[in-house]
């Protein structure tokens, strides 16, 4: 048996890297270059998923998959390297760039809300909980908080972890089932009912390349 399509190594691979980062940020486990490649696996599964999603046309999926792992598995594993590198070499680290990159894949998830509104709530409020902690990533990266934001990055990325969990096992378990074992709940915005022809060249019928609907 199998599944008609990888979204739910996707949302597996996410769950694991997500949790990982919060036991990080909660000082639950320490930070080093064994953590980090873990976090790195999870970015060369979302890689396939990414030419899977190409390959069945789902280009939004692929877009988004792309930046969002790019900058959150590869490049805060690499983070981890250096950071640990600069550490037993006695150099100096500045988070500044890195901060300005991450404020930046923030605000481009926030900018991605009018097509999250049409996907699984569960992913959509994934990505929600994800901008935020692009955002305080950023922000305190580059010194500008008042405050320490760790642990509500933490909190924040148990969220990121939880839901992609349980959605991406509902969704594996019901496809191979054939029914409904576990009920997944659908977009905040439903694409049944009747487009007018304003509607027919927008955005997200452009990077859903036409289709009705987003595949996950």
């Amino acid at each position: 048996m199998k599944t008609a399509n990888l979204g739910p190594a996707s949302l597996m691979c996410t769950a694991v890297a997500n949790g990982s980062f919060a036991a990080a940020c909660l000082n639950i486990v320490p930070v080093n270059p064994i953590f980090a490649s873990w976090i790195l696996t999870a970015y060369f599964i979302q890689v396939f998923v990414i030419f899977s999603d190409i390959r069945r046309g789902n280009f939004f999926a692929a877009n988004i998959t792309l930046v969002f792992s790019s900058f959150m598995f590869l490049a805060g594993s690499l983070k981890i390297f250096v950071s640990y590198s600069t550490e037993v070499w006695g150099w100096q680290y500045n988070a500044a760039p890195a901060g300005i990159g991450t404020l930046i894949v923030g605000a481009i998830l926030f900018l991605t809300i009018p097509v999250l509104m049409r996907i699984p709530r569960l992913t959509a409020f994934m990505f929600f909980s994800l901008a935020l902690v692009f955002l305080l990533t950023g922000l305190q990266d580059l010194s500008i908080l008042p405050f320490d934001s760790t642990r509500v990055i933490g909190i924040l990325l148990v969220f990121a972890s939880l839901l992609p969990l349980y959605e991406g096992s509902a969704v594996l378990v019901n496809e191979v089932c054939g029914k409904k074992i576990y009920p997944v709940p659908g977009p905040f915005i439903s694409e049944n009912r009747q487009e007018s022809k304003s509607d027919k060249s927008s955005l997200f019928d452009i990077l859903t390349d036409g289709k009705k609907k987003v595949l996950v």
